[in-house]
């Protein structure tokens, strides 16, 4: 499992939620207000961080 959450599948994750929000927001499935409050929990769960590296296995 840790393989398949490494830093760069979290990054992609987050990035992918980060354009996603503004979708959900437009089609009326998010309320705008929730936004700024949605990102920051992603990130935390996530966990991606900017100075991730890959580290040797």
């Amino acid at each position: 499992m840790n393989k398949v959450f490494n830093s760069k599948v979290r990054k992609w994750l987050y990035g992918v939620c980060i354009a996603a929000v503004p979708v959900l927001v437009y089609f009326k499935l998010l309320p705008p207000e929730a936004s700024p409050i949605i990102l920051p929990l992603v990130l935390a769960v996530l966990n991606v961080n900017e100075t991730d590296t890959e580290r040797p296995e």
